[in-house]
């Protein structure tokens, strides 16, 4: 149990690719899952007695999912900084590289999301310097 609340909520560590990636498709999975169970939950069968609307719907399921991505917000930094820390560099270049792909997201967002693929594309594949 120790080494997964390490993994998960400890800022301090490095994770090698094969570490960040097992931690990162599983929160990824946990995500999902708490989403699709919120939904399940927040979504009956009526809307406080009326029956949902289309967009009364997307949005209540939009909410949820949000909600999913909030928790586990933290556990992704952290596994992020890990990594980082793993390639040799501080966790600035994090807080950079989601202020940019925010600032482009306002502008295109298809390029944001491209640059985002790009990003974790390479924190999943660049080796890391040795210890």
């Amino acid at each position: 149990m120790q080494p997964l609340l390490w993994c998960f909520f400890s800022w301090r560590g490095r994770l090698n690719r094969q570490e960040f990636a097992l931690a990162f498709f599983f929160l990824v999975l946990v995500t999902y899952l708490v989403g699709r169970i919120l939904v399940q939950n927040m979504v009956g069968p009526t809307n406080a007695g009326q029956p949902w609307t289309a967009e009364d719907l997307t949005m209540a399921q939009t909410e949820a999912q949000m909600l999913a991505y909030v928790l586990t917000a933290w556990p992704t930094l952290t596994l992020q900084v890990k990594r980082l820390r793993d390639l040799g560099y501080s966790w600035l270049y994090l807080v950079g590289a989601n202020i940019a792909v925010a600032a482009i997201m306002l502008i295109a967002p298809v390029i944001a999301i491209i640059l985002a693929v790009i990003a974790s594309l390479w924190l999943f594949f660049w080796p890391g310097k040795q210890a």
